[in-house]
């Protein structure tokens, strides 16, 4: 995950996820619903999150959101 407000964390993010083959999830300060829905149909058990950019990029309280929807 990375901002989408600030090109360099998901630039560089682009990287790291093309490399991975994980999706680049672009977000502001809170998860809008058609992406919450979006990942609930995605994510696995013990599927990993990574916020790019810090606490200031991608709130914690945003990762404890996604971890929620988890299954």
């Amino acid at each position: 995950m990375a901002t989408g407000q600030n090109f360099a964390d998901g630039l560089t993010g682009a990287v790291l996820a093309a490399r991975t083959s994980a999706p680049l999830i672009l977000t502001g300060k809170v998860l809008p619903p058609a992406m919450a829905m979006y990942l609930q149909t995605v994510l696995e058990p013990h599927t990993e999150v990574t916020a790019l950019g810090g606490e200031k990029a991608v709130p914690e309280t945003l990762l404890n959101t996604i971890k929620d929807l988890g299954p």
